[in-house]
């Protein structure tokens, strides 16, 4: 059983150096930030859902379809601000938060099991600290390389001793962005979202889709319009 004050912050500012007003932007027929307000809701995991914003609109897509809006400092709403800066900001806003999950608007495929399972893997914070979503790599990390600014190919296993790392069950895995979850507290004493104490449930290897260009866009969106047809269809709109 998870307790205290549960709180889902899904950070939204209003411009993207990517994207033109990116989080109201339609996806599959809907803003892109319903889906992630859509998924926290629904979920029944939460007191409440905030919206940080630097924008009116967001905001008040925010309060009609049932959030918090929290007005984000210009200071923090630019491409260089941190998610850390941003989550400081929303727990002074809120202090009575014991427990917080962020969810990115950037990930609108993410379900509400999705959302449900991360909260109960959690548990809370009685014996994990955070949880962070990932998906199973679809290559082998042997394969991983960095292509340098003189094209020259490099190895990045060749860095590091695997067999001191992982065991036979290990997996190989990437953080998806869809959800990140912590003790308040954790934050409020300057450990990061992530780190080498972070659990990670594995997930599923599509629903993760974290939308960070025109390609992702396309894709995410065929896959939202086929999940609709199936009759997984969403009923929130602003």
């Amino acid at each position: 059983m998870v307790r205290g004050i549960k709180i889902a912050l899904i950070p939204a500012r209003g411009g993207s150096k990517r994207f033109s007003r990116q989080n109201i932007r339609s996806f599959a027929g809907k803003p892109l930030i319903d889906y992630s307000i859509e998924a926290a809701l629904k979920s029944g995991k939460f007191n409440k859902v905030v919206v940080s914003s630097d924008s009116s609109v967001l905001s008040h897509c925010a309060r009609i379809l049932g959030a918090d809006a929290l007005e984000r400092p210009q200071l923090l709403s630019s491409d260089d601000a941190s998610s850390s800066s941003v989550v400081i900001h929303f727990l002074s806003g809120y202090p009575q938060c014991e427990w917080f999950a962020l969810l990115q608007p950037t990930a609108p495929l993410r379900s509400v099991v999705d959302t449900r399972n991360a909260v109960d893997f959690y548990g809370g914070g009685e014996i994990i600290e955070s949880v962070v979503a990932v998906s199973q790599l679809t290559v082998h990390f042997q394969g991983l390389s960095l292509a340098t600014s003189e094209s020259k190919l490099v190895f990045l296993a060749k860095f590091m001793n695997m067999a001191e790392i992982f065991d036979e069950n290990s997996q190989y895995v990437y953080v998806n962005g869809s959800i990140y979850t912590s003790r308040s507290d954790r934050i409020r004493e300057g450990l990061s979202l992530v780190d080498h104490d972070s659990h990670c449930p594995l997930g599923p290897k599509i629903r993760p889709i974290d939308i960070d260009d025109e390609i992702d866009w396309v894709v995410g969106e065929a896959l939202a319009e086929k999940r609709q047809l199936n009759g997984n269809n969403f009923s929130y709109g602003c």
